[in-house]
């Protein structure tokens, strides 16, 4: 948040996952910089959107987070990163398997009104989703 009080960025990429709502500390509360980035003009481009957690055990994917591989997952995920006010546009996953999935999402984004990203919220929370940051916490 201080970079983008110090510096005149035109952009930048930021975790927007539901995960960090559904467990909530300051540091991974993505809500006061998108503000700040509205504010300051700033574009925002989700990433981690579609991130379970971290990886304990084996990894499946060629990412450094778990990611969902369920298509029905996936579009409830960037429809809500998408959702979010400020972001601009969401990155792909840095799996190539999982790119099919994300690009079907995107063409198919609904933005999802405050109901409907609670639902997402609560989702995520039974499905066990863990928020990336801080490790710690995890």
């Amino acid at each position: 948040m201080r970079a983008l009080q110090m510096f005149d960025f035109d952009g930048l990429l930021m975790p927007i996952n539901a995960a960090a709502i559904a467990h909530p500390v300051p540091e991974n509360d993505f809500r006061p910089v998108l503000k700040v980035a509205q504010d300051h003009g700033v574009g925002i481009t989700a990433i981690k959107a579609i991130s379970r957690g971290r990886y304990f055990g084996e990894k499946t994917y060629n990412t450094w987070y778990l990611p969902s591989d369920n298509k029905q997952e996936i579009e409830m995920l960037v429809n809500f990163a998408l959702s979010q006010e400020g972001v601009t546009t969401y990155s792909l996953a840095g799996d190539i398997k999982l790119w099919p999935i994300i690009l079907k999402a995107g063409q198919k984004f609904k933005k999802l009104n405050e109901i409907e990203q609670n639902k997402v919220i609560e989702y995520v929370k039974k499905a066990d989703y863990k928020p990336l940051f801080p490790e710690e916490s995890i």
